[in-house]
């Protein structure tokens, strides 16, 4: 197994290359998407395209997410770039990254066994992180989410007044802005693990815009699940983290020093993996259906990601959550319904899929 000590450093020059903006001449990036104002994201995706528009919809609008860093695993089938391309003609700044941006390593042969793949998966998001919020600190971008495509940032509170402001555009950083959150290195937060009941047709349709007819509501996670497995549940996980990179200095060079993608530096708080009174946010984790949860080539399955897994989770259902129901009929208020249409094109499985 290659060492953090074996990989050529040469490679680490590569997290400072930084794609032009003038390859998009016709975007215009506003004064106002600074990394004060705007967030960023580190995402490493296999074959997530399912799960891309919503989740780059959801973050554009909520962030607001206005640059993001993305590598794609080399497993994939298929490539992000046109749903990327997207959100680049809305104005975000994306940066695509392969292995050989942060890596110095082949492609595993088909035949590696699956404690190799598990492995080289787990190595790689250590580095991608540790290169992607080097990247992102020499950008001048902040607050950095450090999570992946099937998860989506909010608050704990789950009362109505919340459930209205995590609907608004840019609510993450103002409501940092607005407490005097601005000084915290890093907000580390518990997960919740969705499972796959569905919530009643009228009511799915009743948070769905009327004007969005072209995109089925059925296609997005985040409307139509909204039952997650109870505070403390072993199946909810470790927590993760939004970091602001402005803060790393002193932790630069970041070689070698990401434990694990749950608690990608020192500076966030251990204590609130599980903790969910110590912490203003929850990342909601949605299983999604058996169709989405098996399309992929895991590395993980034939075990975590079994049929027999996927059922044991599907049934979760301590607690009823409707608190990112209403983000969908903003975002269309806002951009309108053609435009939505366009960036949420292809978002989640057809509803008439089905998988063997």
């Amino acid at each position: 197994q290659t060492s953090f000590g074996d990989v050529d450093l040469q490679v680490w020059s590569r997290i400072l290359e930084t794609e032009s903006l003038s390859e998009y001449p016709g975007t215009a990036y506003p004064d106002s998407w600074d990394g004060i104002n705007t967030a960023s994201a580190c995402l490493l995706v296999l074959d997530e395209n399912l799960r891309l528009p919503e989740w780059l919809a959801y973050h554009y609008h909520a962030l607001p997410l206005r640059y993001l860093v993305i590598s794609v695993d080399p497993r994939s089938q298929k490539s992000p770039s046109e749903i990327l391309d997207r959100f680049r003609d809305q104005g975000m700044i994306i940066v695509e990254w392969s292995d050989y941006n942060f890596t110095d390593w082949e492609q595993l042969p088909p035949t590696a066994s699956r404690d190799k793949r598990i492995w080289r998966h787990r190595y790689r998001q250590r580095r991608f992180y540790e290169a992607c919020m080097t990247h992102l600190h020499h950008a001048n971008r902040t607050w950095t989410a450090m999570y992946d495509a099937d998860e989506f940032l909010t608050l704990k509170d789950t009362s109505n007044t919340t459930r209205e402001l995590v609907s608004k555009e840019g609510w993450f950083i103002r409501y940092v802005q607005e407490n005097n959150l601005t000084e915290a290195g890093c907000f580390s937060f518990p997960r919740v693990l969705f499972g796959a009941q569905e919530i009643p047709s009228d009511e799915l349709h009743s948070d769905h815009p009327d004007e969005l007819d072209a995109v089925d509501p059925m296609r997005f996670d985040t409307l139509r699940f909204r039952y997650h497995a109870e505070h403390g549940h072993k199946l909810n996980g470790h927590g993760k983290a939004v970091i602001d990179v402005s803060k790393i200095r002193e932790h630069l060079p970041l070689y070698g020093k990401v434990p694990n993608p749950h608690r990608p530096l020192s500076i966030c708080d251990r204590a609130m993996y599980h903790n969910v009174k110590s912490s203003p946010f929850l990342v909601h984790h949605y299983l999604g259906s058996w169709e989405a949860y098996s399309f992929r080539d895991d590395s993980r399955k034939h075990a975590e990601r079994s049929r027999e897994a996927w059922e044991y989770r599907a049934s979760l259902d301590h607690i009823r959550n409707d608190q990112l129901s209403g983000w969908l009929k903003e975002f269309v208020a806002l951009h309108g319904p053609e435009r939505a249409s366009v960036l949420l094109h292809e978002a989640g499985l057809s509803p008439d899929y089905r998988s063997a």
